[in-house]
């Protein structure tokens, strides 16, 4: 995860330190950073200790990974009324006119 580099950094810490204390190598670590893989929350705990990110490294992490889980379980959702022919029209797309062209019509934009 990118904000994992940024406490690394910020803390004078290197991907070789980080990896020791975490038993990972360099490599594992900067996939660690870049998202391409996962760590335990364990292991999160004691990055974010070694880099003095004060828990907000987890909190990040635990965010993320919620996220995740939320869109796993709507795309779920989604597939399963699929299966059964029961979605929904798609949603209409956003308004993407400023509040300045608001009350113009289409041929005065």
């Amino acid at each position: 995860m990118p904000y994992l580099a940024t406490y690394r950094t910020a803390a004078g810490v290197t991907q070789l330190q980080l990896g020791r204390a975490l038993e990972k190598t360099r490599s594992m670590i900067s996939k660690i950073e870049s998202g391409t893989r996962g760590l335990p929350a364990a292991l999160w705990r004691i990055a974010d200790d070694l880099c003095h990110a004060q828990g907000a490294s987890v909190a990040e992490h635990n965010e993320q990974e919620q996220a995740e889980r939320d869109y796993r379980a709507h795309r779920r959702l989604h597939r399963r009324q699929a299966q059964r022919g029961q979605t929904q029209a798609p949603a209409p797309a956003p308004n993407l006119v400023g509040p300045h062209l608001a009350g113009c019509s289409p041929e005065e934009r």
